[in-house]
């Protein structure tokens, strides 16, 4: 788990739908792991590549958001979200959501709108990150 959270985000969703029945897997369960496995071993190679932009994406945060309606055992929805700057994933969640969602569009409501709490946060670090004078983002009253 820890490592699908910090290095392969892509498969935290279906490590955490597996995690779930760990004290008593079936035969599906089993078969799902090892999917997963396969997936991680074949795609080893691949990462996040950093590269430098110019022009108007260079501070460009961009973000996609996705539910479900009642999710696939037919419980609470299943919200999913990422958030891209100069192209590369910067951060992303997937969660059930907190209250069942009686509609597909209250589902996809929930979804942008848990999607909105985390646009803010990271609009606000970004504006932190780019004031003027970096002196007083560290406590530094000292004036050159």
């Amino acid at each position: 788990m820890f490592l699908t959270v910090f290095t392969r985000g892509g498969c935290t969703f279906a490590v955490n739908q597996c995690a779930r029945f760990m004290s008593n897997p079936g035969p599906t369960h089993v078969a799902a792991i090892r999917r997963v496995l396969r997936h991680l071993a074949g795609t080893s190679s691949l990462g996040i590549t950093y590269r430098r932009s110019a022009g108007t994406e260079a501070n460009q945060l961009r973000a996609t958001a996705d539910a479900d309606h009642a999710g696939a055992d037919g419980g609470r929805s299943v919200s999913g979200w990422a958030f891209f700057l100069v192209g590369v994933m910067v951060n992303w969640a997937s969660k059930r959501q907190p209250e069942t969602a009686i509609s597909t569009t209250e589902s996809e409501f929930n979804d942008v709108l848990l999607c909105g709490l985390d646009c803010v946060y990271l609009h606000r670090m970004m504006a932190w990150l780019s004031t003027s004078n970096p002196e007083s983002r560290c406590g530094n009253t000292h004036r050159a």
